[in-house]
């Protein structure tokens, strides 16, 4: 089996003493004894690890500097592949700035985690669920009074169990995981003829320009926004009122400043009210 950890080096403690792995997220092999250093930015801090079921990678939170944290996905093939990331603060949303403790859930396709990000109207901790196949973010518990966190999955991944902060102390509590496994986000009409989902973009990959679809359940508020790996904001491409069907954009590969922007992978972030699609695409020059 693997265990994946903080590396912590002693070393540090040192006059004049060097170290290339403190504080870097690890993975130790026990079959083999082979203890792999995973390909990641010295200069930013990490959390608390989940594996994927399968063991190909982890995904674990990350703060650069006193910025947002975010949850990122590293394969585990011995620096090969590319860490991505995989949330987008959004100051607007009210949620999503620290996000902490992720768990995968045993099928793969749903990851739970606490979110601390202070919010006037809400708990300053509580239970979120990103869906891994299409990058949709719901609240566990929507309107909740007390602070709910700390979610652990069940063996066959019917039921979470959390931790829930009340008057006279913090009590655990079991619930059926009902609402999510059906994939149907509240507040969703089940007759609806369109889905709330970034269909996806072509051609991908693209040399000079690319063509984004989505659709909507209703009409809303949407914003589709453009970042890049790092998870700068390069372009918004929608922001405006628009009613149910089926939507496409254009983007030519620029940025808010009109220039040119690297070749490189990008995501595109669909935004409506609480709901969130993500799509990733690469240009090629």
């Amino acid at each position: 089996g693997y265990l994946c950890y903080l590396n912590w080096d002693p070393a540090i403690y040192f006059a004049n003493a060097e170290t290339d792995h403190h504080s870097m997220p690890a993975v130790y092999d026990s079959e083999t004894g082979k203890k792999l250093f995973l390909p990641v930015d010295k200069e930013k801090r990490y959390g608390k690890p989940t594996f994927s079921p399968d063991d190909s990678h982890i995904v674990i939170p990350v703060r650069e500097g006193s910025g947002p944290i975010e949850l990122w996905r590293i394969p585990l093939d011995d620096g090969e592949g590319e860490p991505e990331q995989l949330t987008f603060y959004d100051e607007n949303a009210g949620h999503g700035k620290y996000i902490n403790f992720p768990e995968y859930s045993p099928d793969g396709q749903w990851i739970i985690y606490t979110d601390f990000t202070w919010n006037k109207s809400a708990p300053d901790k509580r239970l979120f669920v990103y869906n891994t196949v299409t990058g949709e973010i719901s609240e566990v518990f929507e309107n909740a009074e007390r602070r709910n966190s700390y979610g652990k999955w069940s063996p066959d991944g019917k039921q979470i169990c959390y931790l829930v902060e009340e008057e006279d102390g913090n009590y655990i509590y079991i619930c059926d995981f009902v609402l999510y496994t059906s994939q149907k986000p509240a507040g969703d009409d089940i007759s609806a003829p369109f889905a709330f989902k970034l269909t996806g973009n072509y051609p991908n990959p693209f040399n000079v320009s690319t063509t984004i679809e989505f659709s909507l359940p209703a009409p809303g508020n949407v914003t589709l926004v453009i970042y890049n790996s790092m998870g700068q904001k390069v372009r918004e491409l929608v922001s405006e009122h628009m009613e149910p069907g089926t939507h496409s954009v254009r983007w030519d590969g620029r940025d808010e400043s009109g220039n040119q922007v690297s070749s490189g992978v990008y995501f595109s972030q669909l935004r409506m009210v609480d709901r969130i699609s993500a799509g990733r695409m690469t240009l090629v020059k």
